[in-house]
């Protein structure tokens, strides 16, 4: 074996084991929640963290028969209209869901979240900026900003909506924006050929051991938000 295909295989293995752990160190405001629910599981590398207290939820039947072969709790479902009854969860996770949504079943699956959060329940939500990658995957709607998901859970009065205000009340625990890699997206990514993956997934591991080392651009193409779930005031008309 060359010293490339050692040092490869040696990098590729360091990604995938540690790849959650660039981006998703947010997750400690889930150590104390006994029960999580991961809204779009996709191959379970997130379920893998907490698998004795997560269920996963994705509609990729490869997604479920992945995590099914891991032993990961899985169900079949949509991110609009969640199987299960109203506070089942003490922490939810939303990453790279909404911006597949258009802005009204953006707002569904908001409302399904905060419906199944218990008073008191942390939800995390990942999603992209706008940047010229962003319509590389085709099932992108549009990107939504912070403001956007704060304007649905704080429901600040001072923003005129034309939605319903949903019954639930939300504060903000933390905003962490994430910046754009030095060497990834590189140009010739998407790379289709064969002969283009090393290179490509060479420089990605690249780009994230320097993100870890706080070296990239300051360029922002994502975000983290943690919020906490106050009470439900459902009954309380406050719409």
């Amino acid at each position: 074996m060359s010293w490339w295909e050692r040092l490869y295989n040696g990098l590729r293995g360091f990604y995938y084991k540690y790849l959650i752990s660039f981006y998703d160190k947010n997750y400690d405001y889930f150590k104390n929640c006994s029960k999580i629910l991961d809204v779009g599981c996709g191959l379970g590398r997130f379920l893998a963290f907490f698998p004795e207290k997560s269920i996963g939820l994705d509609i990729s039947d490869d997604s479920i028969r992945e995590c099914k072969a891991e032993g990961f709790q899985v169900v079949k479902a949509e991110a609009t209209n969640l199987p299960f009854e109203d506070e089942t969860f003490d922490g939810i996770r939303c990453s790279h869901i909404i911006e597949h949504f258009l802005p009204q079943e953006a707002y569904q699956v908001l409302e399904e979240t905060a419906r199944v959060l218990k008073p008191g329940g942390i939800i995390i939500i990942q999603s992209p900026l706008w940047s010229s990658q962003f319509y590389d995957e085709i099932t992108h709607i549009r990107p939504y900003p912070p403001n956007a998901i704060l304007s649905v859970y704080l429901r600040p009065r001072v923003i005129q909506q034309s939605i319903a205000r949903m019954p639930y009340r939300f504060e903000l625990l933390h905003l962490e924006w994430r910046y754009a890699s030095l060497f990834y997206p590189v140009s010739i990514e998407p790379a289709y050929k064969p002969s283009k993956f090393k290179t490509v997934l060479f420089l990605k591991i690249l780009s994230l051991i320097l993100y870890k080392l706080k070296i990239h651009s300051w360029r922002k193409n994502g975000y983290t938000l943690v919020l906490r779930k106050l009470a439900d005031s459902k009954n309380s008309k406050g719409r």
